[in-house]
């Protein structure tokens, strides 16, 4: 065939002298509806390679890639055909199985589903674009003009670095879903942080003799990726190559330091961006003083052993630019304001279990926040606390009590920033502080019961009121978003599991039993003789005892109950009840367990009079008694149901004050 021409119809040819496939070209155009192609790709493209040895063939055509991905459909089209069509399912099958594509579930009413899983979609081949982006022409001989790492006369090693204050374009060639994603970045030249590191907190320990804090500053914007958002993440190390010393130093490197401590403005190699959005801050690495002004001393990013490397006089390659628009979180995002199903596909107790949940606009709370404790601190310039509220009733469980616990986290995923906040992604802030009415994600309940409260996130003042700034929950990655307009799809059933009455049988109030107790520690094993008696409303008791008493919340009451516990035998003495259990009231009514902080701020009653002490110590034949104290709705109070328990690590022994 002759060098003139193509090989095939569409084929075209390349600075180099080469041929290539259509879809490989800068300006290809699918012939279906697709996201929008990447822009063309700069011919010095600094690439991170995977770990030597590693087959350049993309992870998914691997065989175990294809094998898994078959198993995975099989199992989700055995889970579809085997589920009923309620709408429940329709709606929440994201949480278990998101996908990238966008695509809705054909169902009979798109209007109110969330989008369903998309099945597996044929993908354009992207062998040889893929081949041509690592620097290698379609038959597999080296592009000289491409940039690999590693080899002479590349850009990024340290015979031949990239430049500091410079962005340039980074394409990670690693495993996991950062592979193939391109950031543009910016490094600027390590300096002496120490006098700012031990100005920043004053438990920071200083540097040995002969040791400073080197700190540089990053800036990573994410211009290209097979999946949003994303975050660097273990991916590469941050390193420091000693210049006068001939070292890699790491963080912990030098002996008996691991970092710098609590430094400014660090950092998060975990904060998560889609397109366009940036993760920035400040890297520190303990580093001899001897290095610092080294002309030969280089910053690197470590990808298992092949270096990116960035010096004072390196090169400065164009960045790319960012690949069209963000698609946002897949999936389509619930609206605020109505109660949606959603369920869980996660590890535990909680897997498979139903929640209707509300979800509020965000708002600025600020004001709020420092009402609430005199302690709070305002967020910082720029930055604002948004607050949400957020209702979630238990609809359906395997067990009962539930609470959503760690299953997923609260998230707000800024319009503006192109970024993802949790409560300690802005660098300084851990959540905004003490917070009225802040939602529990621990708090129990029995199918039918609420768990309420409102959600405080700092976020960038920009994002608040963005149209594309969206609420998240967060199941390991798998996101449920809310946003504006939104569709709702009507609230699941409630199926009444035995709520109460399903935890053990209760023991009768004013009797005493023997109970034997199985925990940890030097308890364990001890044998105590129990009374729970007196059932009462106690909440002129508790006003009279202290005037700085708070009363109780509206609709609420302060309900004790004496307790006498006399220690029968244990295998160590003294012994104190401790932490081996903790006091609570199963409210029949609300269906919702209270313990003595669920009500209120946290608090509990107060000080109250004869109060329990769970740590008096006693030896055999010594008995702790006193009056246990719990704010609680006087419906629950009413509600002959109602249980006091002993919650051993979620092994309650409970009591029926009606009894």
């Amino acid at each position: 065939m002759s060098e003139f021409e193509p090989p095939a119809p569409g084929w075209w040819k390349a600075a180099d002298d080469n041929w290539y496939p259509p879809e490989s070209h800068p300006d290809y155009t699918a012939p279906h509806a697709s996201p929008s192609p990447p822009p063309p790709r700069p011919a010095d493209l600094a690439m991170a390679p995977a770990a030597a040895g590693r087959n350049d063939k993309p992870w998914w055509r691997k065989w175990w890639a294809m094998v898994g991905a078959a198993v995975l459909a099989l199992l989700v089209i055995a889970g579809i055909a085997g589920s009923d069509d309620s709408e429940v399912a329709d709606v929440t099958q994201t949480v278990a199985r998101d996908s990238p594509s966008g695509e809705q579930a054909d169902s009979g009413d798109q209007e109110t589903e969330q989008d369903a899983p998309a099945a597996a979609e044929s993908e354009p081949d992207r062998e040889s674009e893929n081949e041509a982006e690592a620097g290698q022409s379609a038959d597999g001989e080296t592009d000289d003009t491409g940039l690999s790492l590693g080899g002479a006369g590349q850009l990024g090693t340290r015979e031949d670095p990239l430049a500091y204050d410079a962005t340039v374009p980074v394409e990670f060639s690693v495993f996991g879903d950062a592979d193939g994603s391109i950031w543009n970045m910016r490094i600027t030249p390590p300096r002496d942080l120490t006098a700012e590191v031990m100005a920043e907190n004053s438990f920071n320990d200083a540097p040995p003799e002969g040791v400073l804090f080197a700190g540089f500053d990053v800036e990573m914007t994410l211009a290209s990726a097979g999946k949003e958002p994303l975050s660097p993440g273990f991916n590469f190390n941050w390193e420091i190559l000693g210049g006068a010393t001939s070292a890699v130093y790491e963080s912990s490197t030098i002996d008996d330091i691991f970092g710098c401590g609590v430094s400014p403005n660090e950092f998060d190699r975990f904060s998560e961006v889609f397109l366009a959005g940036t993760l920035s801050g400040t890297v520190c690495i303990p580093l001899p003083a001897e290095d610092l002004n080294s002309p030969d001393t280089f910053v690197a990013m470590n990808f298992g052993g092949d270096r990116l490397v960035f010096a004072t006089d390196g090169a400065r390659p164009d960045p790319v630019e960012v690949a069209g628009g963000s698609e946002g979180p897949s999936g389509t995002a619930l609206g605020y304001g109505a109660e949606v199903p959603v369920i869980f596909s996660t590890f535990g107790d909680a897997d498979q279990s139903v929640w209707n949940v509300t979800v509020s606009p965000p708002l600025d709370i600020g004001a709020a926040i420092l009402e609430a404790n005199q302690l709070n601190d305002p967020p910082p310039d720029g930055v604002t606390f948004v607050g949400f509220e957020v209702q979630m009733t238990l609809a359906s469980a395997d067990k009962e009590p539930l609470s959503p616990g760690f299953n997923f986290t609260w998230e707000i995923l800024g319009g503006a920033t192109s970024a993802v906040y949790e409560s300690g992604t802005i660098d300084g802030l851990f959540g905004c502080g003490v917070a009225s009415d802040e939602f529990d994600n621990f708090a129990e309940v029995f199918v039918g019961g609420t768990v309420s409260g409102v959600v405080c996130i700092p976020v960038p003042t920009e994002d608040l009121g963005h149209p594309d700034t969206q609420v998240a929950m967060n199941f390991s990655g798998d996101r449920i978003t809310f946003s504006e307009g939104g569709p709702t799809p009507p609230p699941a059933a409630l199926t009444p599991g035995e709520g109460v009455a399903g935890v053990g049988s209760a023991l009768a109030f004013g009797s005493t039993v023997d109970l034997t107790w199985d925990t940890l520690g030097d308890a364990d094993g001890s044998a105590w003789s129990t009374t729970i008696s007196n059932w009462r409303d106690i909440t002129a008791d508790v006003a009279a005892e202290n005037p700085f008493n708070d009363p109780p919340p509206e609709g609420a009451i302060y309900v004790g109950f004496d307790v006498e516990m006399t220690l029968i035998q244990a295998d160590k003495e003294p012994l104190s009840a401790g932490f081996n259990f903790s006091w609570e009231v199963l409210g029949a009514a609300t269906n919702r367990v209270y313990g003595t902080d669920t009500i209120g701020e946290g608090f509990g009653c107060g000080v109250t009079p004869n109060d329990f002490d769970n740590f008096a110590e006693v030896f055999s034949g010594g008995t702790l008694s006193g009056t246990v104290c719990i704010p609680l709705t006087a419906a629950d109070f009413a509600d002959p149901g109602t249980r006091v328990a002993m919650n051993f690590s979620g092994d309650r022994i409970t009591f029926a004050p009606s009894q």
